[in-house]
């Protein structure tokens, strides 16, 4: 990884860490062998993790990671709106709205729900199934019209 000191330093100032880590995320102290970069914050709390470009890595590229971090906690807070608070197996998150699947029933009726909802408000959105298996994912799209679909609910 391509990073000076200079801009550990400038991102310190501005009140965050930054952590070099390979790719079992272990903690680094040589910047040639991390793989994995990540900042984090305390107050309020950010913890952004990004893969390691080829290109040297700037104060403005770590900021842009930040910002688009950002775009993706406020997607949770609109989405959460949208959502039956009742409902504790349907939650908001940074990626869309995730899906408990606690039982193959539950699972039907939230997928049902969630993508009513979702195609009412024309809200763009892939499906994925966490690794795990555990968690059927709605993920909609960071398209620029879409993201502005979403913050005028």
């Amino acid at each position: 990884m391509n990073i000076s000191s200079r801009t550990i330093d400038t991102i310190n100032q501005l009140g965050y860490k930054v952590l070099l880590q390979d790719n079992t995320f272990t903690i680094l102290n040589n910047p040639n062998n991390a793989t994995i970069i990540t900042i984090t914050r305390f107050n309020p709390y950010l913890c952004v993790s990004a893969k390691t470009p080829k290109k040297e890595i700037t104060v403005d590229w770590l900021l842009g990671k930040v910002e688009k971090n950002n775009l993706y906690e406020n997607l949770s807070t609109y989405l959460s709106k949208l959502i039956d608070k009742d409902d504790y197996s349907i939650y908001a998150t940074s990626y869309g709205i995730g899906l408990c699947a606690l039982s193959e029933k539950i699972l039907m009726q939230g997928i049902c729900k969630v993508r009513r909802l979702l195609t009412d408000k024309h809200i763009e959105y892939r499906t994925e199934l966490s690794e795990g298996g555990l968690v059927y994912r709605f993920v909609v799209s960071k398209d620029v019209e879409n993201i502005e679909r979403i913050k005028s609910l």
